[in-house]
């Protein structure tokens, strides 16, 4: 076969460098990376805590992320009873470890009226979808009730750093903006794809109910003892504005008694079931249609299957994932 060299104008998109339309769609790439910053959780809670020593009442998971981005929390909370109250964010790794925290410098408050706090985690490098990072509130008081109302979190989106990130995102930057030379078409291929990296990266929650995982049935939201099956949620999935199949992670957190010795599980999305027996997290990512959930009923329902006491939802998010 005879060399066949390329023509210069197949290796670029024809424009010049230093065109309005490419130096502007350079300056949107690194905006978006800069701004993205979709919900991993917004939930409102009720949490209440008197001990003088951390209990843990809040966690989820946070998927993603290899770009090694800040995560922030921010919660509405109050102390009653004139006491001091702080909380302590810790997240770890899928085996437990912890790879930040703010042991050092718990956030407080003395606030008898409801205040917010920002707590900031930084997540040492996720090895992707099927190993996320949990993050858990834990919360004291010196006096009185500390009580949670709200919680917030989400990758806090930053300028990006050069080369290409672990998450495949390419910088691109002004070295483009060359007076009158040619695109090259790679760096234009960086452009078409940097998008999808981002929100490959930083994926979306569409559904995220937390409740108090130390509480008991007096306190606890989506609990039953029903050895016939309650359901204990109903929800709506937002529809897919996209339309078409997509990929979903559902992840749920379901604990039991200790009368308790076996139970059953079950998240429905329309026509598709997540069962589980076990407990703590539960995680499956599944294709599903994405028109399909503008009315079709979503709900989770618990059942007792051995022993006589309560079963528990402790968390429950619905992510949407890379197809």
């Amino acid at each position: 076969m005879a060399y066949a060299p390329i023509e210069p104008l197949d290796l670029s998109p024809r424009m010049l460098a230093n065109s309005a339309s490419w130096t502007t769609l350079i300056d949107n790439d690194a905006e978006v990376y800069a701004m993205y910053s979709p919900p991993v959780v917004q939930s409102q809670v009720a949490v209440s805590v008197t001990s003088g020593s951390y209990v843990e009442v809040l966690e989820w998971i946070v998927p993603q992320n290899e770009d090694d981005l800040t995560v922030r929390i921010n919660v509405r909370w109050k102390v009653s009873g004139g006491g001091t109250a702080d909380i302590l964010a810790e997240m770890t790794d899928d085996a437990y470890v912890t790879v930040d925290d703010n042991t050092g410098s718990p956030t407080t408050t003395t606030s008898a009226t409801e205040t917010s706090a920002t707590i900031d985690l930084v997540s040492s490098n996720s090895t992707g979808s099927a190993t996320p990072r949990f993050v858990r509130l834990k919360l004291l008081t010196s006096a009185g009730t500390a009580t949670i109302t709200s919680v917030e979190c989400y990758v806090l989106a930053a300028t990006a750093a050069t080369g290409t990130l672990a998450g495949g995102f390419k910088s691109t930057h002004t070295g483009w903006y060359s007076a009158d030379e040619p695109v090259p078409s790679e760096v234009a291929n960086r452009l078409i794809n940097n998008p999808k990296r981002i929100a490959e990266d930083r994926p979306v929650t569409l559904v995220s109910v937390l409740d108090d995982v130390s509480a008991t049935v007096s306190r606890a939201a989506y609990t039953t003892a029903s050895t016939d099956g309650a359901e204990v949620l109903r929800f709506l999935m937002p529809p897919d504005p996209g339309g078409g199949p997509r990929a979903y992670r559902v992840a749920f957190r379901v604990e039991r008694h200790a009368n308790v010795t076996a139970h059953a599980a079950v998240v429905y999305i329309g026509p598709h079931q997540f069962v589980t027996t076990a407990t703590g997290w539960t995680q499956e990512t599944r294709v599903m249609g994405g028109d399909m959930f503008e009315a079709l009923k979503c709900s989770v329902v618990l059942k007792v299957v051995t022993g006589t006491d309560d079963v528990y939802l402790r968390a429950l998010q619905i992510t949407r994932e890379p197809t």
